[in-house]
């Protein structure tokens, strides 16, 4: 075989195998064995979380009361502060005078309850009723007195005006802790959870703990005397702030005053009212 023969015998191997070799290439390819098969998970869109609808201090309500102890008018306001708890305040007040007699002494008395409260409501169940604390406060002397009269007895003995004034006159007052604390149940809630619930008639009872009563008696006479008809200088006068005798007897009536007044160091609360949410 001569070299040109040769030559072309090889140049046509080549080019067959290359020919076979593209054919090899191109032919579909198994996809279980050839393809990549990528799992994606696509994320659902989902809704921005919806807030709390905002409890504290979200609504006012008002409520119109008379306490029925003294039949006093108030007035109070609250407003949530939690999903089961209000605070509330208010104002009441209450003026009476009558005449009223202790130890056969005879007093033009005024009873002048001006208070202030303020109530931690809470709502065990949700609904209506409610357990409060809270405290009340004194404006001024809830009772006070004048005195006038030819006499005038202090632990049992009378005493009288000096011969140059035609009375006996001082005033007495009577106080109690300024602050006390609260505790009452009640059913009704001025700022009802209920979007569509506006009117509320509240009931509440219980009491506030305001201490032992302290009463003061003062006198405006220069000297007390005794004896009746006598003039200032008689022995038996005493001034009602240097006399020794006279003191320690005016402290023994303040001492009656207040035991005879102790059951209502305990003040009972009870009122009904009616109330609107804003």
């Amino acid at each position: 075989m001569s070299t040109v023969q040769k030559t072309a015998l090889g140049c046509s191997l080549f080019l067959a195998m290359c020919t076979l070799g593209y054919g090899q290439t191109n032919l579909p390819r198994d996809s279980s064995s050839t393809t990549l098969t990528t799992s994606t998970t696509t994320a659902t869109p989902q809704p921005a979380p919806t807030a709390a609808p905002r409890i504290a201090f979200s609504s006012i309500g008002v409520d119109v009361n008379l306490s029925l102890f003294l039949f006093s008018p108030g007035i109070e306001v609250a407003t949530p502060v939690t999903r089961k708890s209000n605070v509330r305040a208010g104002f009441n007040a209450f003026i009476y005078d009558k005449t009223f007699h202790n130890d056969t002494n005879q007093y033009g008395g005024r009873i002048d309850f001006k208070t202030f409260q303020a109530h931690y409501d809470y709502f065990p169940f949700g609904g209506g009723f409610h357990v409060s604390g809270g405290l009340l406060a004194y404006f001024g002397d809830p009772l006070t007195a004048t005195i006038s009269g030819p006499s005038f007895k202090l632990n049992g003995q009378k005493y009288y005006p000096a011969n140059n004034v035609s009375a006996i006159t001082g005033t007495g007052k009577i106080s109690f802790d300024t602050v006390s604390p609260t505790i009452t149940i009640g059913y009704g809630n001025i700022v009802s959870r209920k979007p569509n619930k506006h009117f509320t008639v509240p009931v509440e009872f219980g009491v506030a703990f305001q201490g032992s009563p302290k009463a003061r008696l003062s006198f405006a006479n220069a000297v007390l005397c005794t004896n009746a008809d006598v003039p200032p200088t008689d022995p038996s006068c005493q001034s009602p702030t240097t006399g020794a005798t006279l003191l320690t007897n005016i402290a023994a009536e303040q001492n009656k005053l207040n035991n005879d007044l102790s059951i209502i160091k305990a003040y009972p609360i009870f009122s009904v009212g009616f109330g609107y949410k804003f």
